[in-house]
């Protein structure tokens, strides 16, 4: 387990030997915090030229921690390696040149008493000073143990390490495979006396392509070998080394070249970056004879200066939101590779959360490059379709990701795989390569090809052009789960889709039947007939469905997210609009259609009003003051009885740690917060009170949260004061007393129980919905307060000169029924419960009631559309609902 953190603190150190002069241990920490402690990890173990490869945590067993007054050192990921070391007990920090450079006349001091200290500090600095370190601890062996120690010591000691990490170097700049780095660790070294050589042994494991290993059988003739054995001691004069592999097992077999990565846009520098940091190096997933980085990544600024004869394939990702200047970038790009002849190209486009990839239609294939150069395309819309094989929870980034891993595989596992692929590329223009799982089984992988946004359902590839392969899972790979499924893929080539996508309907409609085990409703699937004036961009892509339920219920099926415009358009005519990857809203027409009193529903996945940027009234709000002190509740009482007279006593909130679930930190104290502007204002009027409470602060992730919600109002008893949890449905207000804060995750209001009783209902949910933005961030619901502060309350609500909602009739149906609905307190060791807990502290049959009154004060009866619902609230706060469209869209 490695931290994501890129850069760490020097806080402390571990000495090895507990001597005066050596080598330490470094001890790391974020900046910041003191928490957790790590040490660094280096590209290539023992090398002292190497760099940082990440930082692990550890616990310490004897620490020496650094004083806040010394020196600060930092270390970064990508650093060139840097040692903590002891010299006559000062601490030394650098690299080893650095250190080495700093001792000058001191360093043979540290030659004659510490030789090996001496030695690990000018391991990778050839010269005179490591030849007489080594001299020197060969001699002290001798003097102290016997001849025959000292030379063992030489040999399966010294130059074992020395050897293995030349040659690590050597097969990592050659590119070499998994299998050869991983065969180093098993070299034997054996000094043959009669020919004056070291030789180098690896053992025959399994075989191995000359060009694999030529590192290893080159060592007589390495001039960086020969200086390695020219500085040992005496006794090995005139000795060189020579490498020599198990009889018979040097085998010359396919080995592909790397892949090289040219990003275009954001979210192509995100997927680059993945392939070549989580891919880049030798995986399960791969051949352990493949090269040991099989993907390289490049900007589009370095095309020129790079030879691109080493790499079989070129892989152009492109974000299709790119910016002006990536557009500029790849218009850029395809002058350079057009000059490159005969080195194929693979263009992976992204995926827009709301719609299909321009990338991916014909009439965008035949224009990018006018048929100057032969590419390929790759259909990443796969990882949206209804039979994608995959962890469904996992972003589509990764995904695509994963997508291009498995492609490359496929078309580099054989020696001509690649070139038959580029071939058949020439005759179909609008081609595009499809990744395809078939099953875990060979012997029962069926020929299946799933239908997507850019090609159709059935094969239509021509059979000489198809490709398969096992891939392995991602187990041991990272922490992340494994995103997809061991088993048989298949790469082939598709037509791609001008037009219609019956097929993709089906495909998704059928898929949630399956779930519900009602593959007994018929659903017919026909072309749709659209108005004029549709706002739909991809129009073409679209079907009509007709579900025989308790009646006929017709939904349009598209490939892009609708509107609110367009769900106002269908809804005239009868038919909810669903995107074909909603399985969301999918799932829910099925549960409620026939047990419901709302047959057609605002999409999951729909085009978001977007909130205003300031709203004239501020009833809802969020934490918002940073915290500039927490202190233990027992420390606040003790602190305030000392002054009584503070000012702080009135502002000084108890912090609610708001953790959804029950085992999250179980065992933490009560705590006060107080505002960074209550502190400021503090310090200035009593600086000696103030500095003595904020000497017993604590940090502020013990609670875990950064700003608070601070309000200082003084309202009627009959008033009170509430906060609900962002993103949770259905909304569910509580109590939360003046001398309380909640932190981020939080909106609280000020109103009486009727205010709270709207807010359960579901004319607030639609309107909430109807301004989130789970579309653009998948999975985390971000409401914007301005966009709650203009909900259109009913006229008979009034918000009050300090922002307080109240209700100014409560002698109706409305009031009797809020006055029922039991509201808990938020105090110190409440637990937010799960969402399905959630949904049962409001009964359905209260909740539909206390609806169907709310609607009438709108002068809506009867209505069985939430489309309709908000269409009335639009035009209910602007007076014209496409005035409120055109702004919000």
């Amino acid at each position: 387990m490695t931290s994501s953190h890129k850069t760490m603190k020097l806080v402390g150190y571990e000495s090895l030997t507990g001597e005066a002069t050596g080598i330490c241990a470094g001890l790391y920490t974020v900046p910041g915090k003191t928490n957790e402690i790590f040490i660094p990890q280096p590209t290539i173990e023992g090398d002292g030229l190497s760099k940082v490869r990440a930082f692990s945590p550890v616990l310490p067993r004897n620490a020496q921690w650094l004083r806040a007054s010394d020196n600060e050192f930092s270390l970064s990921v990508g650093d060139i390696w840097k040692d903590v070391m002891l010299i006559g007990g000062k601490l030394c920090f650098g690299t080893r040149q650095e250190i080495h450079g700093r001792l000058g006349d001191g360093f043979q001091k540290i030659v004659r008493d510490f030789p090996m200290t001496a030695i690990d500090l000018t391991r990778d600095i050839s010269g005179r000073d490591r030849k007489n370190a080594i001299a020197a601890a060969y001699r002290r062996i001798v003097s102290s143990l016997d001849a025959p120690t000292a030379n063992s010591w030489v040999i399966d000691t010294y130059l074992r390490g020395q050897v293995l990490t030349h040659l690590r170097r050597k097969l990592t700049h050659i590119n070499a495979s998994k299998a050869a780095l991983e065969a180093l660790r098993y070299v034997e070294i054996t000094k043959v006396d009669r020919d004056r050589a070291i030789r180098i042994n690896l053992p025959g494991l399994r075989e191995f392509d000359p060009g694999d290993i030529d590192p290893l059988l080159s060592l007589d003739d390495d001039r960086e070998a020969y200086d390695l054995v020219s500085e040992l001691p005496s006794p090995f004069n005139n000795f060189k080394l020579s490498g020599h592999l198990a009889a018979d097992r040097l085998v010359s077999h396919y080995r592909p070249k790397p892949v090289l990565l040219v990003s275009f846009g954001k979210a192509g520098d995100l997927y680059a970056r993945s392939l070549s940091q989580n891919h880049g190096r030798s995986s399960p997933l791969l051949d352990p004879t493949w090269p040991g980085k099989l993907f390289e990544h490049i900007t589009p600024a370095e095309m020129r200066s790079y030879d691109l004869r080493r790499f079989s394939v070129v892989i152009a990702i492109v974000d299709v939101e790119s910016s002006k200047r990536a557009r500029s970038e790849f218009e850029n790009f395809k002058r350079v590779i057009n000059r490159v002849t005969g080195l194929p190209l693979l263009i992976v486009p992204s995926l827009p959360p709301q719609g299909p990839s321009r990338l991916l239609l014909p009439r965008e294939q035949t224009n990018i490059f006018n048929d100057d150069v032969r590419h390929m395309t790759l259909d990443t819309s796969s990882v949206r379709s209804p039979h994608y094989q995959g962890d469904r929870a996992v972003p589509l980034g990764r995904r695509i990701v994963d997508l291009v891993l498995q492609a490359c595989i496929l078309l580099l596992t054989k020696q001509d795989t690649l070139a038959r692929f580029v071939r058949a590329m020439e005759d179909i223009p609008d081609g595009c390569l499809s990744v395809t799982f078939l099953g875990k089984d060979t012997e029962k992988a069926r020929d299946f090809s799933p239908p997507t946004e850019a090609v159709a359902e059935g094969r239509g590839e021509l059979p000489h052009i198809v490709e398969r392969a096992v891939i392995k899972g991602e187990e041991g790979l990272s922490r992340r789960k494994q995103t997809t499924p061991s088993g048989i893929y298949e790469l082939s080539i598709r037509p791609l889709r001008s037009g219609h996508i019956d097929d993709l309907a089906f495909a998704a409609i059928d898929n949630v039947l399956g779930a519900f085990r009602r593959r007994d409703i018929d659903v017919r699937i026909e072309a749709a007939d659209l108005p004029g004036d549709c706002d739909l961009e991809f129009n073409r892509l679209t079907a009509m469905a007709t579900l025989r339920l308790d009646g006929p219920v017709k939904v349009l099926i598209t490939v892009e997210t609708p509107s609110i415009r367009t769900l106002l358009m269908m809804e005239e005519l009868g038919v909810q609009v669903i995107r074909y990857s909603d399985k969301i809203t999918l799932r829910q027409l099925f549960e409620t259609i026939g047990n419901s009193p709302w047959n057609r529903v605002i999409p999951d996945d729909f085009r978001v009003l977007r909130a205003p940027r300031h709203s004239s009234k501020e009833i809802f709000g969020r934490a918002s003051e940073r915290i500039g002190l927490i202190v233990r509740y027992e420390d606040w009482i003790t602190w305030n009885s000392r002054h009584p007279d503070n000012m702080l006593s009135s502002s000084a909130k108890i912090v609610i740690p708001s953790f959804s679930t029950p085992q999250a930190k179980t065992e933490i104290h009560t705590v006060v917060a107080i505002s960074e502007r209550d502190i400021s204002i503090a310090r200035a009027e009593n600086s000696e009170a103030t500095d003595e409470l904020l000497h017993t602060a604590l940090s502020r992730s013990y609670v875990g949260i950064d700003r608070i919600n601070v309000d200082s109002r003084r309202y009627h008893s009959d008033i009170d004061r509430w906060a609900f949890r962002v993103g949770r449905l259905p909304i569910v207000p509580r109590r939360l007393p003046p001398e309380y804060t909640i932190g981020e995750g939080w909106i609280t209001f000020v109103g009486d129980k009727y205010a709270a009783a709207m807010l359960m209902t579901r004319v607030f949910e639609i309107w909430v919905r109807a301004h989130d933005t789970a579309n653009h961030f998948p999975y985390v619901r971000r409401w914007h307060e301005t966009a709650l502060n203009d909900f259109p309350w009913p006229s008979e609500f009034s918000v009050l000169n300090d922002s307080t909602i109240v209700y100014d009739r409560p002698n109706d149906l409305f009031a009797d029924l809020a006055s029922i609905a039991e509201h808990r307190t938020i105090i110190p060791g409440f637990r937010d419960p799960p969402t399905p807990v959630l949904r049962d502290e409001i009964p359905s049959d209260y909740r539909a009631e206390l609806t169907r009154v709310a609607l009438e004060m709108y002068g809506l009866t009867e209505l069985d559309s939430e489309v309709r619902v908000l269409e009335r609230l639009l035009r209910y706060e602007s007076g014209n609902i496409h005035t409120a469209l055109d702004e919000r869209q």
